[in-house]
């Protein structure tokens, strides 16, 4: 996984790229499961910090970026301080 120290989205997403392309001749993809054919033995996923307080509007902005991500094949976390 990869911890960003800021929300950019466009970094992010880059700098995940930059790791399944790293990691692709590393390792082998696994046998097919219950839950399809794999792409990776792997799972990219890229953590954020939370933007700002519980909003609808953070809620939002997370849900559209976790969207994105989603379509590239990579996973976006949001972690807030409590």
């Amino acid at each position: 996984d990869l911890a960003m120290e800021s929300v950019d989205l466009t970094a992010g997403l880059r700098a995940a790229k930059r790791l399944r392309a790293a990691a692709a001749d590393l390792l082998a993809p696994t046998r097919p499961s219950v839950l399809g054919e794999p792409k990776a033995p792997y799972a990219v996923a890229v953590v954020f910090p939370a933007a700002a307080p519980a909003s609808p509007d953070a809620q939002a902005a997370a849900a559209a970026a976790t969207e994105l991500f989603a379509r590239e094949d990579v996973l976006s976390l949001f972690l807030g301080s409590t």
